[in-house]
């Protein structure tokens, strides 16, 4: 409920963000034409100026809320995932693993990086070549 209204908030803000810089066009504008006293322009400018860094900061917190709400709410399925499993596993389960693993890189260093869907990158530092040869097999 809370991120549908955040959603909604930020597309409210992208909208009140294009309405501010088309009023910053249109101010330019009628500036470039001569039909505003320049002190009056730069009033208007500002204030617009301020509206748009405002809205934007908004937007930016808001995203950052979303996503991690997002993340929160994906980490919880994946604890239930592994509760369901009665603790910890014994043996390696490829279905749950392919459940909770999005993608797995390997670097020029052989470190290891599982990206979980959840948006949380595991790394297993200093593989070695064991860990290029286990993320070919997969």
């Amino acid at each position: 409920m809370a991120a549908r209204q955040d959603s909604e908030e930020i597309r409210q803000l992208d909208k009140e963000i294009k309405d501010i810089s088309g009023q910053s066009q249109i101010l330019n504008q009628v500036m470039r034409k001569g039909y505003m006293d320049s002190a009056l322009f730069m009033e208007s400018s500002s204030k617009l100026g301020w509206q748009l860094t405002e809205c934007r900061r908004k937007k930016t917190l808001l995203t950052r809320k979303l996503r991690r709400t997002k993340e929160i709410v994906r980490t919880e399925q994946l604890i239930q995932l592994i509760a369901e499993q009665d603790g910890l596993m014994e043996e390696f389960d490829e279905q749950l693993f392919k459940m909770t693993a999005e993608k797995i890189v390997v670097s020029k260093e052989h470190d290891i990086t599982f990206c979980l869907y959840n948006g949380l990158k595991l790394t297993e530092r200093g593989g070695g070549q064991d860990a290029v040869a286990h993320a070919n097999r997969l």
